[in-house]
């Protein structure tokens, strides 16, 4: 298992329309390439669809993690940690309970 450190900030951003202020938020961060977490249903769905093109209209790169399933085993935490290993930040969507 790799180490690592886990910050977060204390900004949240809540309201109708977020998703579409995803690309704009990333850019002020200074995200250059960011990885999208998430499960291949959502993704099948295409509920990723307008995070996605909002994130590549500020000229972000994505890499998309879809191996996300309930109870997730270490080696699935394993392998998205090796994919999304060069990206500066992280986004999930989907999930639950």
């Amino acid at each position: 298992m790799l180490d690592f450190t886990f910050s977060t900030t204390g900004r949240i951003v809540f309201s109708a329309g977020a998703t579409g202020q995803l690309g704009e938020l990333c850019a002020q961060l200074g995200i250059k390439h960011m990885g999208l977490v998430t499960d291949r249903t959502v993704l099948e769905l295409g509920l990723t669809e307008q995070a996605q093109a909002a994130i590549k209209d500020h000229g972000i790169s994505i890499t998309i993690y879809d191996g996300t399933a309930p109870d997730p085993t270490e080696d699935m935490l394993d392998d998205a940690v090796n994919l999304l290993s060069d990206c500066d930040g992280i986004v999930s969507i989907g999930g639950g309970s």
